[in-house]
């Protein structure tokens, strides 16, 4: 599990943080740290580039190129995840025109938990967050656990209540979760320092310039630039009336993710774009894919094929064609030629009556390497759709052990006929058949 500076990085539309003062005591021991002044109370004077240099050199500073901002974050914040630890970690976002000072609180445990509100104690104070109802979480298969994050963009009067935290005895942070769960957390030592060193370079900047500070991160920062082809995984509600296409052999059109204000643009197949609008609509949904690019309007192009659902991860194609291969008496043979075929392999007819498998449709030599992948290919095909449409299990024998000299071979089922020949050169040659 790694927080994601995509995630990170967005500070519009975000659940408001609802600071409640007052509350029960919580006992929960904490090393106790010297106090920081609130950012109300910053001095005048400017700071110098020493004293800047050495206050972010405490921070992990990355530049982000799609919104031209630097994230400072404590390095605290991953080890803490690296332990599978809850954790209260700020962070700052800095563009030319201002700073975001955030905080990220992150449940991680044995159970999966979907947080409704963090009720924080820090002696006889109590500030409540309160989330959002979407899900941010899910479960980190290296880590072996369950967690959840949520983002809170704090204002000044917010920031400074951190100083109230770092001068108590005791802070202690409970995650309800919307089932009523609970899961404590007592603040860190090392927690408590990230906060403080965020709180002081913060208080530091509000006396200088991003001007004066743009040097300074640069000379600090890890640039953040997307591959290619790298995997993703993006989150969000689909909206399927804003779209955006391109074309890259084949012709794509994306449908919207949006979460928190950021979007994301899905890229399926355009001839497949209905498919994923009816099974998808104004649903939440949490998708796995490849950046491709980044869109004008500044949004990660993201080819997806696969749906994750907690734990559990399905092909798109595997779980739309689930939802449209009709009955074994009317078997949707369109649907799944649309879905799992390449259009030349294994295609269906227009009036969708029937599949045809070429296992050569190149005219590759025999031997070749071409002749030797579509071939593997198109036997796939074959076991698949003899599985698909209740076919038995000699069908596929019969099929891979015919010669050219049999012949053009036909059986007849309840509601599919299949004919199929072979030969050297040309590979198999199948024909599904609906007999209605």
């Amino acid at each position: 599990m790694r927080s994601s500076r995509l995630f990170r990085c967005v500070v519009a539309g975000l659940c408001a943080a609802a600071m409640l003062c007052g509350g029960m005591i919580v006992s929960a021991a904490a090393p106790a740290l010297p106090a920081v002044p609130a950012a109300v109370e910053t001095a005048n004077a400017a700071p110098s580039d020493t004293e800047l240099k050495t206050a972010f050199s405490k921070f992990t500073v990355t530049y982000d190129e799609e919104t031209g901002g630097w994230d400072l974050s404590s390095p605290q914040e991953q080890a803490s995840m690296d332990k599978k630890s809850c954790g209260l970690y700020p962070y700052m976002f800095v563009q030319d025109d201002g700073i975001s000072f955030n905080m990220i609180l992150t449940y991680v445990g044995s159970k999966k938990l979907d947080i409704k509100t963090v009720n924080v104690t820090a002696d006889d104070n109590m500030y409540t967050f309160t989330c959002d109802e979407e899900y941010g979480g899910g479960y980190d298969q290296d880590l072996g656990c369950w967690f959840d994050m949520e983002l809170f963009q704090l204002d000044d009067e917010q920031i400074s209540w951190l100083s109230e935290w770092l001068n108590a005895k005791s802070v202690t942070a409970v995650f309800v979760g919307r089932d009523g769960t609970t899961q404590s957390y007592a603040l860190t030592k090392e927690n408590r320092t990230a906060i403080q060193e965020m709180v002081t370079a913060y208080n530091l900047m509000l006396s200088s310039s991003v001007e004066q500070c743009k040097p300074i991160f640069a000379s600090l920062t890890k640039q953040e630039t997307k591959k290619q082809e790298q995997e993703l995984i993006i989150s969000g509600k689909t909206d399927f009336d804003y779209f955006y296409t391109y074309k890259d052999t084949l012709n794509y059109k994306c449908f919207s993710l949006t979460k928190n204000g950021k979007r994301f643009y899905a890229s399926v197949r355009e001839d497949l774009y209905d498919y994923y609008k009816n099974a998808f609509k104004n649903r939440s949904l949490t998708l796995k894919g490849t950046y491709q690019f980044t869109a004008g309007d500044g949004s990660p192009v993201v080819k997806v094929s696969t749906l994750v659902e907690g734990t559990k991860e399905t092909y798109l194609s595997n779980y739309l064609w689930a939802l449209n291969k009709g009955s074994s008496k009317n078997p949707n043979f369109k649907a799944y030629a649309d879905l799992k075929g390449d259009g030349l392999i294994l295609s269906a007819a227009k009036d969708g009556q029937s599949i045809t498998i070429d296992s050569n449709p190149w005219g590759a030599s025999k031997g070749s390497q071409a002749y030797q992948l579509s071939n593997d290919l198109a036997l796939l095909y074959i076991k698949e759709l003899n599985s698909e449409f209740g076919l038995p299990d000699w069908l596929y024998t019969e099929m891979v052990s015919t010669r050219a000299v049999d012949g053009r071979q036909k059986e007849v089922f309840d509601y599919v006929t299949v004919t199929w020949s072979y030969h050297p050169d040309s590979g198999i040659n199948i024909l599904y058949r609906k007999n209605n």
